[in-house]
């Protein structure tokens, strides 16, 4: 009984480090830790050389590379001379990885782009700017503590934060300005209250049975089978979210008449560039990858500096002065187990650096953003602060380029534009049938509904619990950027212009067993002055 009651403090010791160093303990290192003699010790080793930059702070949620320190396949030299049994640096690299790619999919000039339900008289008619001086404002970029404590008051604050902010824009409606406390609510009469949603479930009779609840209290609301709208927005209902409802409580139920979203204003007002300058949106690059596409990539450069056939395309390449990238610009390493089998680069380092020498290549007044995703080398959980330097120095040493947080709202040319990469939707997918994977716009289309990122709680994708809900959209964008699930998709929602922008890596094993087609070289470019959006065909 001793035993493991000793091995019990000895897991939770093992808990509390992974928690104070702002890394993700999954259930299978948990499974690896308990079987092991001397765990405390093997943590400890894992955490030194993290603080040595040997491995990153997100190897350490991959079985495998608990299993390399174990077996002393990791380790440091002196000197702080980084050692992985897996790094093989190699001159040229980007030469390489291009002239493999080539092999399997053919030369950069066989990817002539495609402008796609686009009059190309119209390109050769738009002003070349000359001269061009980029303005640029970075709005929100997350900056957060490198530890956390993961208690019960955390989780508390970190969902107050929520509901205090979402009730914020909900009260601006009319119906729901003279809102009451659930613990305020009387039979028999018309109210109204905002709640966050903890639990939805279907009765027996066919009806919708909603667990609400906020400061005060909760409260059961049921939506009747026979409303027919009610029903539709049953839908749209995700758990964790916070709405407005206007109803009337009879014993001790809340029959709500109408459900209200914080959702965008109809008067949203949208902001426009004063000079014909567009933008690019790019995302999952993967550069590192066996299936990153590199000649489409090169051809987009090439594209870029006005290299291009034809004559739209000289015309309209130069004009794109500012790129954006929605995460996942590498690989990575150690993202999934036996990863490395898919790897042409398994330094990570080197994989930045490559990803660093496509950028070098665009012209000199093109600025990039670029923020991480689940295969970059920053925490899983969001919000993920920018690719720190350590892992990206090429990058990060570049005047033109700016790393920013996930999620981040910048300003360009007086557009605002909020990058996100979207992880959560494979999440919300799930519990939203009326849309699919196949049209990403929709889904972030519903998290401008919600006006959240991420919803819902608990799920596949980590969130960090601050005591600020960083995920939550206060101030609306003109355009919302997102990627993850290389689907190129676009739409436009009371003026907000979405898009999903693909990716640059043809289809994985790991797509093909989830049935995802990807498609790939797929981008869109967006007149920040009058916000005409055309979606350029790289790869067929």
């Amino acid at each position: 009984m001793a035993l493991k009651t000793s091995r019990k403090m000895v897991l939770k010791k093992i808990a509390k480090l992974f928690l104070e160093n702002n890394a993700l303990l999954t259930p299978e290192v948990t499974f690896f830790f308990s079987k092991e003699k001397n765990p405390l010790e093997l943590v400890n080793n894992g955490f030194e050389l993290v603080k040595n930059n040997v491995i990153s702070i997100r190897d350490l949620e991959n079985i495998d590379t608990w299993e390399k320190i174990k077996q002393k396949q990791i380790h440091t030299k002196k000197g702080n001379e980084k050692t992985f049994a897996n790094f093989s640096p190699t001159k040229n690299t980007t030469n390489r990885i291009v002239q493999y790619s080539e092999r399997i999919y053919g030369k950069q000039d066989l990817f002539e782009p495609e402008l796609l339900n686009q009059d190309t008289k119209s390109i050769i008619n738009e002003p070349i700017l000359r001269n061009f001086e980029p303005k640029v404002e970075i709005i929100k970029d997350v900056f957060t503590p490198k530890k956390f404590r993961g208690t019960v008051d955390d989780f508390v604050e970190y969902f107050q934060s929520r509901y205090k902010k979402l009730s914020k824009i909900l009260k601006i409606r009319q119906e729901l300005a003279a809102s009451q406390k659930i613990a305020s609510i009387r039979d028999g009469e018309k109210t109204a209250i905002i709640a966050m949603i903890t639990d939805k479930r279907t009765t027996k009779n066919g009806h919708i049975l909603l667990t609400v609840e906020d400061e005060t209290g909760q409260q059961a609301v049921l939506l009747n089978r026979n409303n027919k709208r009610l029903m539709e927005d049953s839908q749209a209902i995700l758990l964790d979210s916070v709405l407005g409802f206007v109803g009337t409580t009879k014993n001790g139920l809340f029959f709500p008449d109408e459900i209200i979203w914080p959702d965008v204003p109809y008067k949203h007002q949208i902001n426009y560039a004063d000079v014909p300058v567009y933008a690019a949106f790019l995302s999952d690059i993967h550069v590192g990858s066996k299936e990153f596409l590199a000649p489409v990539f090169k051809r987009f450069i090439k594209f870029l500096r006005g290299e291009g056939t034809k004559e739209w395309e000289k015309r309209l390449g130069p004009k794109v002065k500012y790129v954006f990238f929605a995460g996942d610009e590498v690989d990575g390493i150690g993202v999934y187990p036996k990863q490395e089998n898919d790897l042409l680069i398994d330094d990570i380092n080197e994989q930045y650096d490559v990803f660093a020498s496509f950028i070098n290549e665009f012209p000199d007044d093109v600025t990039v953003f670029v923020i991480p995703g689940n295969h970059d080398m920053v925490r899983r959980a969001e919000p993920q602060p920018k690719i720190p330097s350590s892992f990206a120095n090429s990058l990060a040493d570049m005047d033109n380029v700016y790393l920013v947080s996930n999620p981040s709202l910048v300003r360009t040319h007086g557009v605002k534009t909020l990058l996100y990469h979207c992880t959560p939707m494979l999440d919300m997918v799930n519990h939203l049938p009326m849309h699919t994977i196949e049209r990403p716009a929709d889904i972030m289309r519903e998290m401008l509904r919600i006006r959240h990122l991420s919803p819902i709680y608990g799920e596949r994708s980590p969130i960090v619990p601050e005591k600020e809900d960083h995920l939550v959209i206060e101030e609306l964008p003109d355009i919302f950027h997102g990627g993850h699930v290389h689907i190129h998709g676009f739409n436009k929602y009371r003026g907000i212009l979405i898009v999903n922008s693909g990716t640059m890596q043809s289809q994985t094993e790991y797509q093909k067993q989830l049935n995802i087609t990807p498609t790939p070289g797929k981008i869109t470019l967006i007149n920040l002055n009058n916000h005409l959006t055309r979606h350029l065909e790289f790869y067929k």
